[in-house]
């Protein structure tokens, strides 16, 4: 585990013991007689699973518990509850529960088969970290925010969905998931925090089914993309190679197609007014731009080392050329093309 994940594992179980210290906890055996330890949760009414015993093999968490002649559901799995469970395999969730806390299953290494009950809502911080012996996870449509690390160093998974609900990626969810090669981005993500698929070394497809959403997301850092590891982005299935910006898209973000190396020519209609910094930097295979009347601003770095263009032409709508722009290429008389045309 690297310095960055134990940081955060220590302080979040620093946090969870000062919690569950607080709060009054109990322990039902489930129907095959395994033990299971919950708090009350939700003012009393609802209940969540926390650490107790050291789980093993199968765990099947009910629905519904029944404890001094009250019966509350279970709809959270809290902070810790399996962490460091090497020895658990398989945990059945139920469609009770909404929340996956904090370092809810981090370092179950055995853990070979979860799923991810269809009205969860939130993936905590760490929830499923070192978990290396997943393959496969599922994350339901109702899933909003994947926290940071949630599923970092998972390196059994090969490919990963992001579904539509989804708005908010945070920083190296899934950093170092080493045999990850492929990854689909819903229409719903709005932004990505710092570096959420840095280490993920045979990443090499990045799939999408909406280009406007796409051209919309808000990286916080040029390693935010995954493109910028894959360098091949999909749409419905096909490669991008001859890309055309929608019209109904009047910014491309910043770092939207940073070293997508798959990209051979780029079309940006008049109906984009801003080309975001560094938005097509590193672009090593686009040999043609074509630039709509109508754009206002070229970002900073936006087509940095595109070393395969040999020409460009800029409308006169254009107001604002960023700080190295086009700086990089083979192709010295660019800025007297950008002054005469």
């Amino acid at each position: 585990m690297t310095t960055k994940n134990f940081l955060i594992v220590f302080s979040i179980l620093m946090s969870m013991a000062a919690t569950n210290s607080l709060a009054q906890e109990i322990k039902v055996a489930n129907s095959d007689g395994k033990m299971i330890y919950y708090r009350y949760y939700n003012n009393g009414t609802e209940l969540e699973v926390v650490r107790g015993g050291d789980y093993s093999g199968k765990v099947v968490i009910p629905e519904e518990v029944t404890y001094m002649n009250r019966t509350r559901k279970v709809t959270s799995i809290g902070n810790g509850a399996f962490v460091g469970c090497q020895q658990l395999t398989s945990v059945t969730i139920p469609n009770s529960v909404t929340n996956i806390e904090q370092l809810a299953f981090g370092k179950c290494s055995g853990l070979t088969s979860i799923t991810i009950p269809d009205n969860v809502t939130k993936i905590g911080n760490n929830a499923f970290s070192d978990c290396t012996g997943l393959t496969s996870i599922t994350i339901p449509n109702k899933v909003t925010t994947i926290g940071g690390s949630a599923f970092s160093d998972c390196t059994g998974l090969t490919s990963i969905t992001i579904p539509n609900s989804v708005t908010m990626i945070w920083g190296f969810a899934f950093s170092h998931c080493t045999n990850l090669t492929s990854v689909t981005i819903g229409s719903g993500v709005k932004e990505m925090g710092v570096e959420p698929f840095s280490g993920c070394e045979k990443l090499t497809a990045v799939h999408i089914s909406d280009l406007a959403a796409w051209c919309d997301i808000k990286y916080t850092t040029e390693p935010s993309n995954p493109l910028n590891y894959a360098h091949h982005l999909f749409l419905n299935g096909e490669e991008i190679k001859d890309l055309v910006i929608p019209n109904n898209v009047k910014e491309i973000k910043s770092f939207s197609f940073v070293n997508c190396t798959g990209l051979t020519s780029v079309t940006i209609p008049g109906s984009v007014e801003k080309i975001g910094m560094c938005a097509f930097e590193k672009c090593k295979g686009l040999i043609s731009l074509t630039i709509g009347n109508g754009v206002k601003i070229i970002g900073n770095g936006a087509f940095l080392y595109c070393k395969g263009l040999t020409s460009v032409t800029i409308p006169g709508s254009v107001t604002d050329i960023g700080n190295n722009a086009f700086n990089g290429w083979d192709m010295p008389d660019v800025y007297s093309k950008m002054i005469t045309t």
